[in-house]
């Protein structure tokens, strides 16, 4: 358990990572980050699932290792994010969420790998990595299975098939991820631009009056959007503003930071017991604790006083402003 080269040591890798162009005709799903509101979905999740650093809101935001050790948290940085996130736990936690935001629009879930790194002639790990899996493998009867299209697995040299011991894959919550998977899905279609063929195509010619409003067509846009969002709550940056009433801009505001709680409450239990799982290797106990955020009680309580009519919108406003 030390920061020693690493190079010298051997990795336990089993699975594989393919990129999203590999596991598009896989998966069948649009390149969501080519698409303008999915992508911005992605990046709307990633912002707020969790602060880059302590400084945030009027609370104070405390990412911490719990009990406190500052080499078990050095070794869990490294594990989860990387050599450069070792010194900054709050950074190194904001890496991987928003690599696990990332995935699951891609891929359709998070999941990883639990890879050890061992000297040669010994078989005690001395740290690990989280790896990403490419297909998200599937677990059945003890043990995770990835499957490679053919053609793949026989350019890369690796079976079709590749069998995964239960013990060292992670798998967010798969019916977490669905509900953001199924929104990105029917945003990428609506982000495609629609041909209206309103121009000439000589600018000399006479024009005819065409039958078409355009604050019509906006608006039936914006109101689809607002429906294919209404499970999250997403308002698409304000998109539908003006369509529709306070009220509800706020119930949507409130489901959406609902939504975005749970996600990261479900990344966070898949983390804390891939290092409990990574403990039991490596002898040692911690779990990571996040301190000082919103949690669900808070959007609770200021759904309540939307309800009711309790406290005016303004007041209802300040408790959305400390929500990431």
């Amino acid at each position: 358990m030390d920061s020693e080269n690493t190079e010298d040591l051997i990795q336990s890798r089993k699975g594989i990572c393919l990129s999203p162009q590999e596991t598009e005709p896989m998966n069948g799903r649009p390149d969501v980050f080519a698409e303008s509101y999915s992508h911005m979905l992605i990046e709307d999740v990633c912002n707020q699932i969790l602060p880059i650093d302590s400084h945030f809101g009027k609370g104070s935001y405390l990412p911490r290792i719990a009990p406190e050790d500052r080499m078990i948290e050095a070794l869990i940085c490294r594990g989860i994010a990387g050599q450069r996130y070792e010194r900054n736990i709050a950074y190194a936690l904001h890496e991987f969420f928003r690599n696990c935001v990332q995935a699951i629009g891609v891929y359709g879930n998070a999941s990883y790998e639990i890879v050890y790194s061992v000297k040669p002639g010994t078989s005690k790990p001395m740290g690990f990595r989280f790896e990403p899996l490419s297909p998200v493998p599937h677990g059945r009867h003890g043990q995770y299975c990835q499957r490679i299209p053919r053609q793949i697995a026989k350019s890369k040299g690796v079976p079709s098939r590749m069998k995964l011991p239960e013990d060292i894959v992670l798998v967010c919550n798969p019916r977490i991820s669905l509900r953001i998977t199924e929104t990105l899905r029917c945003l990428a279609t609506l982000s495609d631009p629609v041909s209206l063929d309103l121009a000439l195509s000589k600018s000399g010619e006479r024009r005819e009056r065409v039958p078409y409003d355009w604050e019509a067509h906006r608006r039936s846009h914006s109101l689809a959007i607002a429906s294919t969002c209404r499970d999250i709550g997403w308002e698409a940056r304000n998109l539908f503003r003006n369509d529709i009433l306070e009220y509800y801009s706020i119930h949507r505001k409130l489901k959406f930071a609902r939504f975005v709680m749970e996600l990261r409450d479900s990344i966070l239990a898949m983390l804390n017991e891939g290092i409990a799982r990574v403990g039991k290797e490596l002898g040692f106990s911690a779990q990571i604790v996040l301190e000082g955020l919103p949690v669900l009680g808070d959007v609770e309580k200021a759904e309540g006083y939307l309800r009711t009519g309790e406290r005016p919108f303004k007041e209802i406003y300040g408790i959305l402003l400390n929500m990431p």
